[in-house]
């Protein structure tokens, strides 16, 4: 491990090069500016602690836990840190590394923002191997990287704007009532399409069907609080519409791999 000091710019940084990565944890200080500058390799970064505001491409995000930032090569931004240290895990991915998979990630051409149960994992499980660094801990981060890349493709092709506006607007009332069971053939009467109509086409542009959008919705809803929060796993569980937090741990686990229980140990060992 190599432990430097930028002054003005981190408090502390720790770094791991491996061949196709450079994985590191910075601290920046309250309230630092950093005007507009360019990195030539792609980037993910994943922020643990604090909050900062970002602005790139004459466009601006508000950067939290537990989100995660895919910065293409090339990319210019500019950094306000706000009140508090600034934690964030970053990985930098040598273009060689992408060049190999862009037939399969071409959308990561530009910049991606997200937050998701699996996405989060990934990320998590990857700062653990950080930390770990053992001999084995390249063959890791390589795997896990690939399936990062991949979860970030997948989620940012599901965001594609090129649905109608009427489903559009479906899949929004689910973001906005997350917890509201909802029926198919109910939906497709208040939309004035037949079910099987509304059914293909949810499929076609969000690729998967109704019941799993909603079912990764809530758990990636419950992921952010889990993380993020002191709530009691149950209160979550019957906040975001599961039965009980049986039904709330063996969703959570199929779709995540992990229970609640060991998705909030993860982020409370950073």
């Amino acid at each position: 491990m190599i432990e430097s000091k930028i002054p003005n710019v981190t408090i502390a940084t720790k770094i791991h090069s491996l061949p196709n990565f450079e994985l590191a944890e910075d601290l920046y200080e309250p309230n630092l500016r950093m005007p507009s500058h360019p990195h030539e390799q792609g980037r993910i970064s994943m922020v643990l602690d604090g909050t900062y505001t970002e602005t790139y491409r004459r466009r601006s995000r508000f950067a939290k836990p537990p989100l995660i930032i895919f910065h293409p090569p090339g990319e210019r931004h500019s950094v306000t840190f706000h009140s508090k240290t600034t934690k964030i895990f970053s990985v930098n991915i040598k273009n060689t590394w992408l060049q190999n998979i862009h037939e399969y990630s071409r959308i990561l051409d530009d910049p991606r923002e997200e937050t998701g149960g699996l996405l989060n994992i990934l990320a998590a499980r990857l700062y653990r191997e950080f930390q770990l660094m053992d001999q084995f801990s390249g063959l890791v981060i390589e795997g896990l990287m690939l399936e990062m890349t991949a979860e970030i493709s997948r989620m940012a092709v599901m965001k594609e704007p090129n649905a109608p506006r009427w489903l559009e607007h479906i899949r929004e009332s689910f973001h906005d009532q997350p917890s509201e069971n909802v029926e198919i053939k109910d939906i497709a009467q208040q939309a004035g399409v037949h079910p099987i109509h509304l059914s293909r086409l949810f499929r076609k542009f969000y690729k998967s069907t109704i019941g799993e959008y909603n079912r990764r919705l809530r758990v990636d809803l419950a992921c952010d609080e889990i993380s993020t929060t002191e709530i009691p796993l149950s209160e979550i569980a019957l906040k975001y519409g599961f039965y009980d937090q049986s039904h709330f741990t063996n969703t959570f686990k199929r779709l995540t791999g992990v229970t609640p229980a060991q998705y909030r140990l993860i982020f409370r060992s950073r």
